[in-house]
């Protein structure tokens, strides 16, 4: 069961007021089934507050994996996101009905080290962020807004993994490939790739 206090003891931590607080109780149970499907383990919270403006409202929604894969050769591995969503309601909406405006903002930090195998020791480090397209959606309960900001979470996750592989990943592939090449059984570059690499050399003396 979850007692609603900060550990350690803040004095003056801020708290969700007390329908919030239900909201923010669900948000954890229905995040908490979210990362058990996509991460299989890790741990994750969610955090909501009150903003000025009536029936307003923000959160943190947090998930963290470590990651330590032998049979791969991660030797330390970590995948963070954070994801803050703002909460806006139109003219006369209440909590648990109206038409509300959602936008989120993500940052995944990713942490992948290898020690062993033909790579060496690698480290890949670095972080993406990236704000959503706003969506505007009406309630009728407060349970919708559970729905709504899950749909965001999950497309978001889903988004920015397709474009760590594919930019990040993929692109530093290509980059350590075109510098470092696999010798030869006599831990010997290959002529091709020695002679590749002299007519380079050559180019950039001339300056061409």
């Amino acid at each position: 069961e979850e007692a609603n206090e900060y550990e350690p003891p803040i004095a003056d931590g801020f708290k969700p007021s007390s329908k919030l607080r239900v909201l923010e109780e669900k948000c954890n149970m229905v995040f908490e089934s979210y990362r058990n499907l996509y991460y299989e383990g890790g741990v994750s919270s969610a955090y909501l507050w009150d903003q000025d403006e009536e029936a307003s409202f923000a959160g943190c929604f947090l998930i963290k994996k470590e990651v330590i894969e032998p049979q791969r050769r991660v030797h330390q591995g970590c995948w963070d996101s954070i994801h803050v969503i703002e909460v806006t309601p139109k003219a006369g909406s209440k909590l648990g009905r109206g038409t509300f405006t959602y936008r989120l903002t993500t940052t995944v930090i990713l942490t992948m080290v290898t020690e062993k195998g033909n790579a060496g020791a690698v480290n890949l480090s670095g972080n993406l962020t990236r704000q959503g397209k706003d969506k505007t959606a009406s309630v009728k309960s407060e349970n919708d807004h559970v729905i709504n900001i899950g749909q965001m979470i999950e497309e978001m996750e889903i988004d920015l993994r397709n474009q760590l592989d594919t930019l990040y990943i993929q692109k530093t592939r290509e980059v350590i490939n075109s510098i470092r090449r696999p010798s030869s059984s006599n831990n010997m570059p290959s002529q091709a790739f020695v002679a590749d690499l002299s007519g380079h050399i050559q180019n950039f003396k001339r300056g061409d």
